[in-house]
């Protein structure tokens, strides 16, 4: 198995492992009818360094996991292929993101309540992560 593989394994296994936890926090600390916009802000503000942190913390274990003769060779080498996968990776999530971002919208219009939205948006950012890193995988193991 390649590094860029055994990367975003662990990328999405941390990502998965984050957003299970901030969500049990969110549904912990929330009541959908006292949900307010500050609440909105706290919590949007939170979830940067919260993604920030767990993804420091799974690029540590990666590092120390990844046992590899050639290890310091191999991580700075990119070829046409890997920017190439980068690229379609990358618009995999772009194109996750809006379409989430404009369901989110749309629960704006039609929800009487403000976390539905909020809600909505905050999985969208997480599956959208996820669909970077399935995307990765796919290219990487079956070529693009």
């Amino acid at each position: 198995m390649g590094y860029q593989l055994k990367k975003s394994y662990v990328t999405m296994v941390t990502t998965i492992i984050g957003f299970v936890i901030f969500l049990l926090y969110i549904l912990r600390e929330t009541d959908v009818e006292t949900f307010t916009k500050e609440d909105l802000g706290k919590y949007l503000l939170l979830v940067v360094p919260v993604l920030i942190v767990i993804d420091m913390i799974g690029k540590f274990i990666f590092n120390l996991l990844d046992v590899n003769k050639d290890k310091d060779k191999k991580r700075d080498q990119m070829d046409e292929f890997d920017t190439i996968i980068e690229y379609k990776s990358v618009r995999n999530f772009g194109i996750a993101f809006m379409l989430g971002f404009f369901i989110s919208c749309l629960l704006f219009l039609v929800s009487t309540y403000i976390f539905y939205p909020f809600l909505a948006l905050f999985i969208t950012l997480h599956v959208s992560g996820l669909v970077l890193q399935v995307s990765y995988i796919k290219y990487y193991e079956y070529g693009v």
